[in-house]
């Protein structure tokens, strides 16, 4: 087989080798409640609006870790020439849980936008994330993506922390 002929196969059959497949995103939400108080969680946008909650309520004094997949699609880069990378989807949502009548809001954002590169597109993950607290000032809430995975599946972990504060 001349070289023309080994060319022209391997340009017919480089779509076949692009390595394109379903990952799950996991997004893992550990939440500490530092209060005496039982956090009960009033809304998780991935839920059905009539899922019970119940089971995402945190104890004082303890911890709950909630995992949460978001299945995306993605073209996993390899060396090598690629053509194209597959546009991803972000990955968001929102929590909110209450103590006492005081309102702690997590909103979360993955977003990963293809870098076109001069020799390779990539991808080029940006993880955000929003705190937002209301009600009476006995009670602080905090977020920090403590954890990001920079390449595909681009996991990533959040500490939301709910603290009690203490006059003095």
């Amino acid at each position: 087989m001349n070289d023309f002929k080994r060319f022209t196969l391997a340009a017919a059959l480089a779509p076949v080798f692009i390595t394109s497949a379903l990952a799950d995103t996991a997004v893992l939400v550990q939440v500490t409640n530092n209060t005496s108080n039982t956090l009960r969680l009033k809304y998780l946008s991935v839920l059905p609006p009539d899922y019970p909650t119940s089971g995402y309520d945190v104890s004082p004094h303890n911890l709950r870790n909630i995992n949460i997949p978001f299945q995306r699609t993605y073209t996993y880069p390899t060396s090598g020439w690629q053509p194209t990378l597959r546009k991803v989807s972000p990955v968001q949502f929102d929590l909110t849980y209450e103590v006492n009548g005081h309102i702690c809001q997590l909103a979360t954002r993955l977003e990963v936008p293809i870098i076109p590169g001069w020799s390779e597109p990539s991808y080029a993950p940006h993880w955000s994330k929003a705190v937002n607290s209301a009600g009476n000032n006995n009670y602080s809430c905090n977020a920090v993506i403590s954890q990001k995975m920079p390449e595909v599946p681009f996991n990533y972990t959040i500490k939301l922390t709910i603290d009690e504060n203490n006059p003095t």
